[in-house]
């Protein structure tokens, strides 16, 4: 349907991270929120990072554009002519994160964010994934949640 789309869930599946947000969760009670929000906020900008280096979360390079695609990019456009996935910075500045009581979630809202993540083989795109943890963003939010347990603690 034109102008509809179901949202696509990656579930993080950690048994570091969900230990910890756990022990977070028991600690922090209903303060957990303020955790999981500079969480997200972190993660966001990971995410976004991923567009200047055009890479996945875990370092490979996205699939590049093929010749054909370049040359009539080049065409139409003065910015951004040989970058991936930044046309004009709208997929990029899509991105955005939300917090529950209980969770975070983050990624765009844009019915072509799931096509670029997974790619469509029948239309000859590759999956130029953009979105979930890297090794570094695993430490990054285990960080966040220590630095939190500590606080909880010590408060």
């Amino acid at each position: 349907m034109a102008g509809s789309f179901v949202p696509i869930t990656i579930t993080i599946d950690n048994a570091r991270i969900n230990s910890a947000l756990e022990r977070l969760a028991r600690a922090m009670g209903p303060r957990l929120p303020v955790a999981l929000n500079k969480i997200g906020l972190d993660m966001v900008e990971a995410t976004k990072l991923r567009f200047p280096t055009q890479t996945d979360p875990d370092g490979a390079a996205w699939t590049p554009l093929t010749d054909k695609y370049l040359r009539s990019k080049r065409k139409r456009e003065s910015r951004n002519p040989n970058a991936i996935l930044v046309r004009d910075r709208t997929l990029l500045d899509s991105i955005r994160h939300q917090t529950g009581t209980d969770e975070v979630s983050w990624g765009t809202n844009l019915p072509y964010g799931a096509t670029h993540q997974f790619g469509r083989p029948e239309q000859n795109l590759p999956a130029r994934p953009y979105l979930g943890l890297s090794a570094e963003d695993e430490r990054t939010v285990l960080d966040v949640i220590h630095d939190h347990l500590d606080a909880a603690v010590e408060g």
